[in-house]
């Protein structure tokens, strides 16, 4: 059985995607930021919801290393403060999660995606494409870059 790891699994858009997984076969780990995230995920047979905070090394570390197979890594985790963002701690703080947490479930799931041929997805939000006025890191950026000048 495939195994994935969906990092904001627990709810919201992540819990989807783990609902797809499961409904496709495969054995999911759904990470949730505290335990009350987890323990309100609905349980479903072959879901673990795990506390993940994709911002601590030492956690992603634990986490990462108590898997023995990963065949596909989908990092949902997101947050946004809207309205708060011009605040350089609030915009540092979504940076953190949603960009930098996203790298670092990348580098730590690197070998064991690599021994499965795994994939893994990113997901983002349609506001990195055109922009928001309430929210700039969470809509900093994330598709490709425009060609240089010659």
């Amino acid at each position: 059985m495939k195994v994935a790891l969906v990092t904001g699994g627990t709810r919201g858009i992540g819990y989807g995607v783990s609902r797809a997984l499961l409904d496709a076969g495969w054995r999911v780990v759904a990470t949730g930021v505290g335990e009350q995230e987890v323990s309100d995920c609905p349980p479903a047979t072959n879901l673990a919801a795990v506390t993940l905070d994709v911002t601590d090394d030492a956690s992603v570390a634990g986490m990462v290393g108590e898997l023995d197979r990963l065949d596909g890594l989908v990092n949902c985790a997101g947050i946004t403060r809207r309205g708060k963002e011009f605040d350089l701690a609030d915009f540092s703080d979504v940076i953190a999660v949603n960009l930098v947490g996203t790298m670092r479930m990348c580098l730590a799931c690197h070998d064991l995606l690599a021994r499965s041929a795994g994939a893994i997805v990113n997901t983002g939000s349609m506001l990195s494409i055109f922009g928001g006025p309430l929210v700039p890191a969470y809509s900093a950026p994330s598709g490709p870059l425009p060609a240089p000048r010659a």
